[in-house]
């Protein structure tokens, strides 16, 4: 995803944990996407409506680009000869991994009904991933639900940690020894908090609408939403491992250090951190959320009212790994005209990206504080990648020039790889995304793929762009690393 917002920054690997040079050679290189991002084919094959088609379809995107653009055809992969050309991409590309996720609707339109033909898709999509020699890393939530339980209050229904732990058995009964690799979330802070309440506040026409979801009264509402999803993250993390599948259920955070370059650690550095990236952390490893956070929220919406018992639960869906979806660290000040007191710094880069301030070393930082923090997880880099604008997309003898994106992928592989070779425990990069694809309220204005897509063409003409090469390049280098290793 990534258009950067404040409190919005926008893999896995075998079981169990190996050790030394197998550990390294069996490392996950991958690309991510999303189904309603890419698949298209809203209304085809039994698909109920999403969430998002009614987000989309009631113009969402009017009120952020201007234009009004949905995700009706999006990539087309839902098309098995288009997504098999995408699958050849990727074995020339030389990745092991794809992180895609499954599109509740699709599955269960109506939130209760299985859907044996959305079935059928992913069960042939992750057929035609595994002859390719493609590890499938599968997402259960990424964003899209049936319209009828969102209409029912999405996450902030109570029931709403039942509706997902009977999709998520409907997924594992299916897929469960298919792939070694689950993902329950993805990136439920940023968006519970912030894109869901904001789509809605746009298509309802609220004044100042995205202000208000980063006011303590809207936040302190939504973490009743929030609180109710690690439940059932719990419940489905807890089912996952007595059925004893042979694999891994972890879950994608979307993690960005708060950075106050005028005063480091600082209260207002502390606060923005226990906000976006603690809140998750302490709850699933410690289970409490941040008491300053905490007060601040029940102060502004006294019925949220977490159990110790709540809580005792949700400890009992600590991951296998944390994925992590890292884009670059927010830059913070203090400014009390601004929700929390807290600012946000203007991106200091030359050619800045769409989705902040390019820091590999700010990732490498912020995991090696939660590594101290939090017992010494796993980490998959489930998301990173960069958008600079079309100025970055130029089409030059076939190939599309992103040399930014190129640098970016360049310097975050090799700072990854640097950091597992200090000790982290790091067992996969997955580079977002595969193609340009449809990012939410930013349309198709933002370009984030290794591969482009004309979506001025009828085919949608895939073009390999330079950082296509440039990982390619790279995930070469690193295998020939690992065998000339473990030849020793």
């Amino acid at each position: 995803m990534k258009a950067k917002y404040f409190f919005l920054t926008s893999a896995l690997l075998f079981p169990p944990a190996f050790s030394g040079e197998k550990q390294q050679c069996d490392f996950l290189w991958g690309t991510a996407s999303s189904s309603y991002q890419v698949e298209g084919g809203w209304n085809e094959s039994g698909k109920g409506p999403s969430n998002w088609d009614y987000f989309t379809h009631n113009e969402v995107t009017k009120y952020t680009i201007g234009t009004v653009e949905n995700g009706d055809v999006a990539a087309n992969q839902i098309s098995r000869d288009v997504y098999l050309k995408d699958i050849q991409l990727m074995k020339e590309l030389g990745v092991n991994s794809y992180r895609f996720s499954i599109s509740w609707s699709r599955v269960m339109p109506d939130g209760v009904t299985v859907n044996k033909k959305g079935l059928e898709y992913y069960n042939q999509l992750i057929a035609d991933l595994k002859e390719a020699n493609i590890e499938p890393v599968i997402t259960l939530y990424h964003w899209d639900m049936p319209l009828a339980l969102y209409k029912k209050g999405s996450w902030s229904n109570p029931e709403s940690p039942v509706w997902f732990e009977k999709f998520a058995q409907v997924i594992f009964e299916n897929f469960g020894n298919k792939s070694h690799n689950f993902i329950t979330f993805n990136e439920p802070e940023g968006y519970v908090f912030t894109l869901e309440p904001l789509a809605a506040n746009l298509i309802e026409k609220k004044p100042d609408g995205y202000r208000d979801v980063l006011s303590v009264a809207s936040r302190g509402k939504q973490a009743v939403a929030l609180h109710n999803l690690l439940i059932a993250n719990a419940m489905v993390v807890r089912n996952y491992h007595k059925a004893k599948y042979d694999g891994r259920i972890g879950i994608a955070l979307n993690l960005s250090p708060c950075i106050d370059n005028g005063h480091p650690n600082s209260t207002t550095e502390q606060l923005c951190n226990d906000l976006h990236n603690n809140w998750i952390l302490d709850a699933l490893y410690k289970g409490k959320y941040p008491d300053s956070v905490l007060k601040m929220y029940q102060s502004a919406y006294p019925k949220f009212k977490p159990t110790s018992q709540d809580m005792q639960l949700i400890t009992q869906g600590k991951p296998d790994f944390i994925g992590v979806n890292y884009y670059g660290p927010t830059l913070v000040r203090h400014d009390k005209s601004e929700p929390f007191e807290i600012g946000n710094v203007p991106n200091p880069d030359k050619k800045p990206s769409v989705n902040g301030p390019v820091s590999p070393e700010a990732l490498v930082t912020m995991m090696k504080k939660i590594d101290a923090e939090y017992a010494h997880p796993t980490f998959i880099i489930t998301e990173n990648g960069a958008g600079f604008g079309l100025a970055d997309e130029q089409l030059k003898e076939g190939v599309i020039s992103d040399k930014l994106r190129a640098d970016y992928l360049k310097r975050h592989v090799t700072a990854v790889m640097n950091a597992k070779k200090e000790g982290l425990d790091i067992q996969g990069y997955l580079f977002w995304s595969l193609l340009d694809n449809f990012e939410w309220l930013w349309g198709y204005k933002n370009r984030f793929g290794i591969i482009g897509v004309d979506f001025d063409d009828k085919n949608l003409k895939r073009i390999p762009k330079l950082s296509y090469y440039i990982y390619q390049k790279t995930i070469k280098e690193y295998k020939k690393q690992c065998i000339s290793t473990t030849q020793k």
